[in-house]
């Protein structure tokens, strides 16, 4: 297990980048994509486009520059998680090799984190606890590992269904 430390999502650029088409405008936005995903991934779409705006200094999103950001993120870089998340994986990180998981050095909310994570941190709790945990203290002990303390009727829903997913895949036999 790693510390997770979040890509900057401090001011960078002008908010006007956002809506620019031009060949150069798009490059701009790309990289500043590629850099989140470099320093973050893997990372769930969704976060890393509120990154991006984040890095335009806003906060509301339009469906119309989400779709631009969306159809800058390198399609080959992004996987489906068993339970539908999008997720951008840096290039040396392959989704079906990895085991790891980031508990906070930043920190981040269970929505924030994608599947693959809290997969593994789940099969790591209950192949440590040996004779295992009821479902119920294992994901609130997930939602621990990941610095939560006291999860929501999301982050449990959210984490139940990373368990289901989980034992689709025969990870937890």
């Amino acid at each position: 297990m790693k510390l997770f430390h979040a890509a900057a999502a401090t001011a960078a650029f002008a908010p006007s980048l956002l809506d620019d088409t031009s060949r150069k405008g798009k490059a701009a936005l790309a990289k500043q994509i590629a850099s989140i995903i470099d320093e973050e991934g893997p990372v769930l779409i969704e976060r890393l486009i509120r990154i991006v705006l984040a890095r335009a200094g806003l906060t509301r999103l339009t469906a119309s520059r989400r779709n631009h950001l969306l159809a800058l993120v390198p399609r080959d870089l992004v996987r489906q998680a068993r339970n539908g998340d999008l997720v951008a994986w840096p290039k040396p990180l392959a989704s079906t090799q990895f085991r790891g998981y980031r508990v906070p050095g930043d920190p981040r909310g269970i929505a924030e984190i994608p599947y693959h994570e809290l997969r593994n941190a789940l099969v790591d709790l209950l192949r440590r606890s040996g004779d295992g945990l009821p479902s119920d203290e294992a994901l609130h002990a997930v939602a621990t590992t990941f610095g939560i303390a006291t999860p929501t009727a999301v982050d449990r829903d959210r984490l139940a269904g990373v368990l289901a997913g989980a034992q689709a895949e025969g990870q937890l036999s």
